[in-house]
């Protein structure tokens, strides 16, 4: 380790470095099924992954024809899941460019910094959507033909994201500009969720994970 390093720089590094691991466990969100939170029910191939299920809507709704035919299921809720798991993709991109770049000068830290945080807010939004498309399917009528389900990992998921957010909100600036910019976010993604006709609360939960 750099001596000649002061102890703001130390520090600012160890927050990269956590920030940086984050960031690659939320890569491997994309691609492994198991770590899905958008298989908001067994219409959805357990194989499917997050990044297929933001890109490949046809791959997603593959099983969904007589659902929707039957009306089980509403169009409007799965593109909902589309848009929202697109959204998450994404965000995570932002997020890897933005480790990538925190390997640069202080110039690219810094936009980084702002991709990620930009990134960070639009990920915790497509949770929200991908929420609120669970909620309207799990009220299907047809319950045992659908089979509704909360993903075991949509917290953990989650907690990753928001854990993200909270160390870019903590990082280099004073506590006045870390109460501003939590409250602007918390109001942002309570705006979010109120148009997603989600509880608020759900906004509030992030935030506290």
């Amino acid at each position: 380790m750099d001596k000649s390093k002061t102890a703001k720089e130390l520090a600012s590094d160890r927050v990269y470095y956590f920030i940086r691991i984050a960031v690659l466990l939320s890569v491997v969100f994309l691609f492994v099924p198991a770590l899905n939170p958008s298989r908001i029910c067994g219409l959805i191939n357990k194989n499917l992954s997050l990044f297929t299920s933001g890109v490949a809507y046809s791959t997603l709704t593959a099983d969904f024809g007589r659902a929707f035919r039957k009306g089980w299921v509403a169009k409007a809720s799965i593109q909902i899941l589309y848009a929202s798991s697109l959204a998450v993709c994404l965000g995570i991109a932002a997020n890897a460019a933005s480790g990538c770049m925190s390997l640069g000068n202080i110039k690219f830290k810094k936009l980084g910094n702002l991709i990620s945080l930009v990134g960070s807010i639009v990920e915790l939004a497509g949770m929200a959507g991908i929420y609120t498309a669970y909620g309207q399917v799990a009220a299907t009528s047809k319950p045992k033909r659908v089979e509704p389900m909360f993903p075991g990992c949509f917290w953990l998921v989650a907690a990753v994201f928001a854990l993200i957010l909270s160390r870019l909100l903590a990082h280099g600036r004073s506590t006045d500009n870390r109460l501003i910019l939590a409250i602007a976010m918390l109001l942002g993604l309570s705006g979010i969720c109120t148009a997603l006709e989600v509880s608020p609360l759900l906004s509030c939960m992030v935030f506290g994970a």
